[in-house]
């Protein structure tokens, strides 16, 4: 059982490193599941094991956008007409992803008998992802280092602005692409500066976890009363310590990227992505 608490401590921290990062969190629970499988879930059998798996990995998000929270509080509070501005901006750029992901799904269903991230969710397009957007990072920062931001803040992104952002958000829907850096790519686009690309990324990210957090914990719920399974206590305790973990690496990965990027491209992290690609193609390939 130590061994699953060591276990659960470092995907909190994969996640709270990864979620907020240009990298993909996806792309790294996938090297990571090569090495780390918690013990106590397996214990109820398979069918558990993997329902609990696809909770697990979404609900300790929950730790990484209360990170969001707690460093921008101020900003987020709906207590100023900026900050309730703000709010109705990310309603838009959530929307593209929930209604394309909503549809996509529905289309995948009806012609294959598989969710769009069932169907999607394997090395090949994770790597492919992973190497694609690293290029494109690379590829964008080199157009558009010259080039004067015409966005600079958080506060002047407009709505036709954020509802674009939002369909660059809904790139995400394939596994490896990273919501933040589907974001922050478009951001970049569309001529935001990197803090403000950055910042609202975090932002955005809010209501896409949160509701995805909340519907996997109904899923999961309802299969385990369905099926009768009672829910270990030690298994909610590792998704507890593990969200823990998520949100205070979150605090640290969050103020490292707004200082970073100050002096910094994010060309860095297309570098990245492509070398991790590659690795997820050359495990597999094993």
């Amino acid at each position: 059982m130590i061994t699953d608490y060591i276990k659960a401590i470092a995907l909190g921290i994969v996640e709270g490193i990864t979620e907020w990062l240009p990298i993909s969190s996806t792309g790294h629970l996938i090297l990571l599941e090569e090495l780390l499988s918690l013990d106590a879930p397996s214990r109820l059998g398979e069918e558990f094991a993997a329902q609990y798996s696809a909770m697990f990995s979404v609900v300790i998000q929950l730790g990484a956008i209360l990170a969001v929270a707690v460093f921008y509080l101020k900003a987020l509070l709906p207590t100023t007409k900026n900050s309730r501005a703000l709010w109705v901006k990310l309603a838009l750029a959530t929307f593209p992803a929930a209604l394309i992901g909503l549809l996509a799904d529905a289309l995948c269903e009806r012609a294959f008998g598989k969710s769009l991230d069932s169907l999607l969710f394997c090395p090949e397009v994770v790597a492919s992802a992973l190497i694609i957007y690293g290029l494109l990072f690379i590829v964008v920062e080199r157009l558009t280092r010259r080039k004067q931001s015409e966005v600079c803040s958080v506060t002047e992104i407009n709505l036709p602005t954020a509802l674009a952002i939002g369909c660059f958000q809904s790139l995400a829907l394939v596994p490896g692409t990273s919501r933040s850096g589907a974001t922050v790519l478009g951001a970049r686009l569309l001529g935001i500066d990197r803090r403000a690309a950055a910042e609202f990324s975090f932002f955005a990210a809010l209501p896409v976890i949160a509701s995805a957090s909340a519907l996997k914990l109904v899923d999961f719920t309802r299969y385990a009363t369905d099926s009768g399974v009672s829910i270990p206590s030690d298994a909610l305790l590792l998704l507890l310590v593990s969200g823990i973990v998520a949100f205070l690496t979150s605090l640290l990965s969050i103020r490292f990227l707004t200082g970073f990027i100050k002096k910094h491209t994010f060309i860095p992290f297309g570098i990245y992505r492509i070398i991790l690609g590659v690795a997820v193609l050359m495990l597999r390939g094993k």
